[in-house]
């Protein structure tokens, strides 16, 4: 997927179908335990029509700041979670990982929002280390900025009537 350095612009932006919404909404429950029990580790990446999307879940205090999509993906989601404090207690409770799946926002990007313009002014949807088509990088988004920005709000997918 070629990039570019020009700037991004949102109206020009795909947004996610319905089918990638469904799909997307259906990682929260499983996601909830795994990014509690490995946060560094946990992403599942679906093979879909539009091409591969990356789920990464994330969890304020928990989940590492650095972690990122391989920049050869078609869709990047972000499944957010609420804050979690470091000092998690086990056995997770039902209880908990229901609450959390309910309190949870889901993300879709499409791959043309992320640019290398981004990762040099240090913006939001950043494409890092960027070579070529065999060396794509990664997908990375400053969360800070992006909370203090709203950036993430246009991007966001119901978690509502998502089982048909």
């Amino acid at each position: 997927m070629a990039r570019t350095d020009r700037s991004h612009d949102i109206q020009k932006t795909p947004t996610a179908p319905d089918r990638l919404a469904r799909e997307v909404a259906r990682m929260v429950e499983p996601l909830a335990q795994a990014s509690l029990i490995s946060p560094e580790d946990a992403e599942v990446t679906l093979d879909l029509h539009l091409g591969q999307v990356g789920v990464l879940p994330f969890r304020p205090g928990l989940t590492p700041d650095h972690r990122a999509w391989a920049g050869s993906l078609a869709w990047a989601a972000l499944i957010l979670y609420p804050h979690t404090p470091p000092a998690v207690g086990f056995p997770v409770t039902e209880e908990r990982l229901a609450r959390d799946a309910a309190d949870a926002k889901a993300y879709t990007f499409h791959a043309t929002l992320f640019t290398t313009q981004a990762w040099r002014e240090g913006g939001t949807f950043q494409l890092v280390d960027h070579v070529s088509a065999d060396e794509p990088g990664v997908f990375w988004i400053n969360l800070a900025d992006a909370s203090v920005h709203e950036d993430l709000e246009l991007y966001r997918v119901p978690l509502t009537d998502m089982t048909s």
